[in-house]
């Protein structure tokens, strides 16, 4: 079928080819090589998958070899021509080390009776950008800034010598190695030269919060020029991040900006800020703040901008770690993994030290004695049309809540005088499992199904999280994103249509328990 194919799989029809594929791969190089399995002993028989928005990647190792296998979701006539014309300019040009290598393989694998493609990369090992940030500042409550826009300015450097744009610059496609330089990932909307002569455009729009709201709004430019404000907000973020502002502005899907602080550069608190500083840090808030109110072909050039600013950035940014709220207390390595605790929660996160971060959950949790994984954070999203649900799910869970495998937050624990959407965006980006109580009103909710809904679901494409869906009462959620994730109670039977409702609720129990404790 290749590229042509009408109805494309699903990340669980790829689960079962690759395991089927694993002693056969096509691709010589995968020969003798196993996919790598999920690390949480629950789902250890399942590949351990890394999902985005147009395909999935898994990775495929034995010995010293290892490689990074993407599959697609959606066809696209002239992804393989894209690749090819990729692949002859590198080729041409000598690869820059900061890409990774690769072959397209237009019919690279079977699924059920179709031919799909495969994109089999060099495996670039190395945190994604967020986790890397996450990691040094939650350890030592610093991070290395000069070295960090330094080796941005040299990556992006890199780039322009080779007449190359990546297209989709963002934290989860920039790994930083163990000796701290970067390796670019997931070429699907790169530029090079040769693409001139074939008209095509841009194959995708990039990630909201990195991109000029032109291009967002369909106002793509695709030539060597397209990264210059995504490079430019990210070198803003290097220059700028400390701890302070991470605990206050970082969430599952952004560094520090979002996309609203870029549709409206002047009434963004962050980046009022961040212009209010002294030296490179304010004069680059300032020219982020004006590129985002310009045509996208008035932006100035990142080299441009390098050359008028500099590249003597301040050493370190440093902040001691006060006890207020918001903001942990004690030392860095006392604080709550990820994010700010509430205070009826501060006591359990010092006394057991087993609050798991959203980074740690993609290496498999931490061991508590019993053999299970420490005590999760647990969202729920729902409609308050299904209140005694939610009602009944807590009452359900209370075994697991005393055993502090989980503790459970929803938007009725917040407290007079708090921020709603400011607390419900905290709770879900710092949770490490995401109960979805879907239902037809579920579905209909603007802000469930948009909202929350959408970022946990990026938070499980990227292995930040679990998602699980507990399905209340009939609806056509198969049709919906929700598809292709294992639902509770069992078959995804909906709660309401069980004539013994306890058994339901137990079913959901003991499915939870499961996945907690393996």
């Amino acid at each position: 079928m290749g590229d042509v194919a009408a109805r494309w799989p699903n990340i669980l029809q790829y689960q079962v080819a690759i395991i089927k594929a694993e002693d056969g791969f096509r691709d010589e190089r995968l020969r003798g090589l196993k996919v790598q399995r999920h690390p949480i002993p629950a789902m250890s028989w399942m590949p351990y998958a890394r999902e985005g928005n147009f395909g999935v990647v898994y990775k495929v190792a034995g010995g010293d070899a290892a490689y990074a296998v993407k599959f697609f979701y959606h066809p696209q006539p002239d992804r393989q021509l894209r690749y090819r014309l990729i692949a002859e300019h590198l080729r041409q040009i000598a690869r820059p080390r900061r890409l990774v290598s690769f072959a397209y393989h237009g019919a690279g694998i079977r699924v059920q009776d179709g031919e799909y493609p495969m994109l089999v990369m060099e495996w670039a090992e190395g945190d994604p950008l967020d986790i890397y940030l996450d990691k040094r500042l939650k350890s030592g409550g610093v991070v290395d800034n000069r070295r960090l826009c330094e080796e941005w300015v040299a990556t992006l450097k890199e780039l322009k010598s080779s007449a190359v744009a990546h297209g989709d610059l963002q934290h989860r496609n920039i790994l930083v190695q163990a000796d701290g330089t970067f390796r670019l990932v997931d070429y699907d909307g790169m530029f090079v030269p040769g693409m001139r002569q074939h008209g095509l455009a841009s194959s995708e729009a990039g990630v909201a919060a990195y991109q000029h709201p032109q291009r967002r709004r369909g106002g793509v430019r695709f030539d060597e020029r397209m990264d210059d404000f995504s490079a430019l907000v990210i070198l803003l973020t290097l220059a700028g991040v400390d701890i302070a502002l991470w605990q206050q502005y970082s969430a599952d899907g952004r560094l520090l900006l979002k996309e609203s602080d870029l549709l409206s550069p002047r009434e963004s608190p962050l980046l009022t800020q961040l212009a209010g500083r002294p030296g490179h840090v304010g004069s680059l808030a300032a020219v982020v703040q004006n590129a985002a109110e310009q045509e996208p072909d008035k932006v100035p050039s990142f080299s441009r901008v390098i050359s008028e600013i500099g590249t003597e950035w301040s050493v370190k940014q440093r902040l001691a770690v006060s006890g207020t709220r918001g903001a942990g207390a004690g030392r860095p390595d006392d604080r709550p993994a990820f994010g700010a605790a509430r205070p009826d929660d501060q006591s359990r996160a010092a006394s057991t030290a087993q609050r798991r971060s959203a980074a740690k959950l993609r290496t498999a949790g931490k061991a508590t004695e019993e053999g299970g994984v420490a005590g999760l954070r647990v969202f729920v999203s729902y409609s308050h049309k299904d209140e005694r649900y939610r009602q009944r799910l807590e009452i359900s869970l209370a075994p697991l809540q005393r055993s502090d495998l989980i503790s459970i937050w929803h938007d009725r624990k917040i407290l007079p005088g708090d921020e709603w959407d400011r607390e419900i965006d905290k709770n879900l980006g710092s949770a490490d499992l995401v109960l979805l109580l879907v239902s037809p009103d579920f579905l209909a909710s603007e802000y469930a199904y948009s909202q929350e809904m959408a970022q946990a679901l990026e938070r499980h494409r990227s292995q930040s999280a679990i998602v699980v869906p507990i399905i209340l009462r009939p609806s056509d959620w198969q049709n919906s994103p929700l598809s292709s994730l294992q639902a509770l109670p069992r078959e995804g039977r909906p709660v309401a249509s069980w004539s013994d409702r306890d058994r339901a609720w137990l079913d959901i129990v003991q499915g939870l328990r499961q996945l907690i404790s393996g």
